[in-house]
């Protein structure tokens, strides 16, 4: 079996300084349980400047289509994986994280209290390890400003969010009070009315 690439010969990506292949190191070694060669496909992974891990798939030009087809569940659970470990990507558009609140509703049947409690859950996730992360990683903190600012919340709302949510933790307490979330059902509403899909998307 062909040997993948050492950590040590990727120092020349973009943005993979010390920091970033300790990310990358650590990632890999949380899920060494998991495959990185399927049949000959390759999954790799190359963190940026932000500290964000990117996915890859090398696939040979030989590779037969049941080839591929053996390898999606691999690369489906690395995907899973990753988003776990880091959070879903700060580089999706409103319309694709609108569409996802959309599917959540209109699909899975989420109510919008429920679809609130999760990104109020998202939420606190992104501002617990803004927090552990000295500095604070820069990604992890455009994600819950971008996600606020989607949301509706004007940017001294979002500063104000903000500034408490590292003074809880500071204090040892949770970042966002459960009986005061900022992301409520109304916000939800509001978001779901005043976007519209522009094709139904495929279940």
């Amino acid at each position: 079996m062909k040997k993948l690439p050492s950590l040590s010969k990727q120092k020349n990506l973009k943005g993979s300084g010390t920091r970033q292949l300790a990310q990358l190191r650590r990632f890999l070694k949380e899920n060494h349980d998991l495959p990185r060669m399927v049949d000959g496909i390759v999954i790799g992974f190359q963190p940026d400047a932000d500290d964000y891990l990117w996915m890859s798939i090398g696939i040979p030009e030989d590779i037969t289509q049941a080839a591929i087809k053996r390898a999606i569940p691999t690369i489906i659970n690395w995907r899973e994986r990753l988003t776990n470990f880091q959070g879903r990507s700060v580089h999706q558009t409103p319309a694709s994280f609108y569409e996802r609140l959309w599917r959540l509703h209109k699909i899975e049947g989420e109510s919008h209290w429920d679809i609130a409690k999760r990104l109020n859950r998202e939420l606190e996730v992104m501002l617990v390890r803004c927090y552990k992360t000295i500095p604070w990683s820069s990604w992890e903190k455009r994600a819950a400003q971008d996600l606020l600012k989607m949301m509706g919340f004007t940017v001294s709302q979002i500063k104000e969010i903000w500034e408490e949510a590292m003074n809880n933790l500071a204090s040892g307490h949770h970042p966002i009070d459960p009986n005061y979330p900022p992301i409520t059902r109304d916000h939800v509403i509001t978001r779901l009315r005043a976007w519209k899909p522009k094709r139904r998307p495929a279940k």
